[in-house]
């Protein structure tokens, strides 16, 4: 599925994106000198707004980030946002489970150091806390979105805090 800015819209906006098209697991968002390549597990948010003329897709990623395509007709707008929203969302919930595996075998790996019930050795805490970090670099899902999850917020504050 694919979003175009208008003609006049693409002319009048001057931004560097004017399609966007929705991949397996990501949106391509090009324009004439650019192209960018967004993938779901970078999405943080997906905003949807209308201008006074014509519809505005935003992508917010890491980082503070944003990539917006302008000049799309507000119908067409709203349509593709629902279906990518979906698409997103459906993707989210798949790779929350995964996340929440490796997040729940991290908390066991913490609670057999406290069912021990012995002195935690600072080369086992530091293995630990490697391996926490590693864990979470391997998240399918950004940091940021765990807690939205209802399958991975305990774990994840168990994990960090």
């Amino acid at each position: 599925m694919e979003l175009k800015s208008t003609s006049i819209g693409k002319r009048l906006a001057q931004h560097p994106y004017n399609r966007v098209r929705l991949l397996h697991a990501g949106v391509e968002v090009s324009g004439d000198k650019h192209h960018y390549l967004i993938p779901f597990n970078q999405i943080l948010a997906i905003q949807c707004r209308r201008g006074i003329v014509w519809g505005e897709l935003e992508f917010e990623l890491p980082e503070e980030k944003v990539v917006r395509l302008h000049g799309t007709e507000w119908q067409e707008t709203q349509r593709f946002y629902r279906y990518l929203q979906q698409s997103w969302q459906t993707w989210s919930e798949e790779m929350s489970a995964i996340a929440a595996g490796v997040l729940n075998e991290q908390v066991a790996k913490v609670q057999q150091i406290i069912d021990k019930d012995s002195w935690l050795l600072q080369q086992d805490l530091a293995r630990l806390q490697a391996g926490i970090l590693q864990a979470v670099d391997a998240l399918p899902l950004p940091v940021a979105r765990l807690e939205a999850f209802d399958d991975c917020r305990e774990p994840w504050r168990q994990c960090w805090e």
